[in-house]
């Protein structure tokens, strides 16, 4: 049900883009209209401003502006907990530009000291090798 309501939503403004120069979409979870999964603006037929996608678990998933049907600007995205996932920078044109940040989680097991298993997950974990290719691509293009 929940393809269903997204082609809806495409169907919708593929009849309206013709006559109608602005419209919000909203997608819902499960088809069900009371669980919201997206808020998408358009503007003669193309994404245009903000666009909002939230988890199953009502937290907000990703956020992110549009212009002319490409992401611009800053593109964040969080972790159905609520920390964060990744912030990633977009030019005007589409295409990402400057800084690419993601975190990762990182689940460790390790034996406590009456031999019993416990697990934790560190959620802000970046592994230093990606840092330091970050680092390098950045180099690059500011030489």
């Amino acid at each position: 049900m929940k393809h269903f309501n997204k082609v809806m939503a495409i169907m919708i403004m593929a009849v309206f883009s013709n006559t109608v120069s602005a419209a919000q979409v909203n997608t819902y979870h499960g088809g069900d209209n009371r669980l919201l999964e997206s808020t998408t603006n358009y503007k003669e037929g193309r994404q245009y401003g903000l666009q909002t996608k939230w988890h199953k678990n009502g937290t907000k998933a990703s956020t992110g502006n549009y212009n002319n049907g490409f992401p611009d600007g800053i593109q964040t995205s969080w972790y159905d907990d609520g920390t964060i996932k990744s912030v990633i920078n977009y030019n005007k044109n589409g295409d990402k530009h400057g800084l690419e940040t993601r975190w990762y989680r990182v689940k460790r097991k390790y034996h406590g000291g009456n031999n019993s298993l416990i697990e934790s997950t560190d959620r802000l974990k970046k592994p230093i090798s990606r840092l330091k290719k970050e680092i390098s691509r950045v180099n690059s293009l500011v030489q």
